[in-house]
């Protein structure tokens, strides 16, 4: 998939923004097998957003209140840092992270983990036991597909605004036989709330934001109105099972596709603009950037903006090579300024793995 994502100094000089497209709001949610549990957020805007004004929250079991509330940063927990950003049209990934069972909780999927602690995911893990006596935990990361989510944005006078909400905050969705336990959903068809039947869509499933989506859900739905479908598309299972028990697929944490994209990450003014680097993800090859328009020059910038000067072992008019080993793990933005269609620029993300 392809986006445009770039730091907050330099893509305000070429871009504007859909109205629309101006807070954070859910980008994925999977709920699968055990506590293989994600959520992606996403950026919408032409500016670096700094994660330190929000929280996320769960409103468990049909609670009007909020049980759990996640902190982007925190110094003391593991998968997380002092500071917490978002670049433009980019994502922050949250994943449950047991990386040993815990009591009745089983370990996770390392594949998730190890995204996250390897740096090829900008995001954090929460819930977090990571050896036999240390738990960590906020707990929004332990959702069970009835649990309402909400990104909520920190106001100057102490009250917090909600941004997003993925569910219907006070209601319980119920399980196929009309009841709570075990654990029902939201499902496909209305009255929304009602699991009979129990295809559900907020367990055991992988729901991608539709790339229409510009903005979230400010305002609580009514009891039994939550429609996924409205606003998710439901992502086909990647679980190695045979066949699969859970309809998980973490494949495409870390990017995500949204009109709020105002010109696509190869199309400039109207004009596409082929740019490819390959591979990538990197995990030792070099990292080669081609384009079918004269290259004038390519930025390299961090999560943070700042700009790294990688090796150059190969370039040519519309091709550049890099060093792997001039970059650690992590993810990078390249932004490319072409000669022949008047210096404008277009941006790739470079996963190192």
């Amino acid at each position: 998939m392809k986006k445009l994502l770039l730091s907050a100094l330099t893509l305000s000089a070429y871009l504007t923004v859909n109205a629309q497209c101006t807070e954070l709001f859910f980008s994925e949610y999977l709920e699968g097998g055990g506590e293989n549990h994600a959520i992606e957020i996403y950026n919408p805007t032409a500016n670096t957003v700094d994660l330190s004004k929000y929280v996320v929250r769960r409103y468990s079991d049909g609670h009007s209140y909020y049980t759990e509330t996640l902190h982007f940063t925190d110094s003391n927990r593991v998968g997380m840092h002092t500071t917490a950003f978002i670049p433009p049209y980019g994502t922050y990934v949250i994943v449950s992270g047991f990386l040993i069972p815990q009591g009745s909780l089983p370990a996770c999927d390392t594949i998730l983990t190890n995204k996250i602690l390897h740096g090829s995911l900008n995001g954090m893990l929460d819930s977090c036991c990571h050896n036999g006596t240390n738990v960590e935990q906020a707990g929004i990361m332990v959702y069970n597909g009835d649990d309402a989510l909400t990104i909520e944005k920190h106001n100057q006078d102490g009250t917090f605004t909600k941004v997003d909400i993925f569910g219907c905050i006070g209601e319980r969705p119920t399980n196929s036989a009309g009841g709570t336990s075990p654990t029902g959903g939201w499902v496909a068809a209305p009255p929304f709330n009602n699991g009979v039947g129990g295809n559900y869509l907020s367990r055991n499933y992988s729901l991608r934001r539709k790339a229409s989506i510009k903005a979230g859900v400010t305002t609580n739905p009514l009891p039994g109105t939550f429609n996924i479908l409205a606003a998710y598309d439901t992502v086909a299972s990647n679980n190695f099972g045979n066949p699969p028990v859970y309809n998980e697929n973490y494949t495409d944490l870390g990017h995500h596709t949204c009109d709020c994209n105002p010109a696509g990450i190869a199309e400039i003014n109207g004009v596409r603009v082929n740019v490819n680097v390959y591979p990538n993800p990197s995990n030792g090859q070099s990292i080669a950037i081609s384009a079918m328009e004269i290259i004038e020059n390519i930025e390299i910038v961090n999560l943070l903006g700042q700009p790294i000067l990688p090796v150059v072992e190969e370039r040519h008019t519309t091709f550049v090579k890099y060093s792997y080993g001039s970059f650690t793990k992590g993810i990078y933005f390249a932004k490319v300024t072409f000669k022949d269609k008047s210096y404008q620029t277009a941006v790739k993300r470079i996963v190192i793995e």
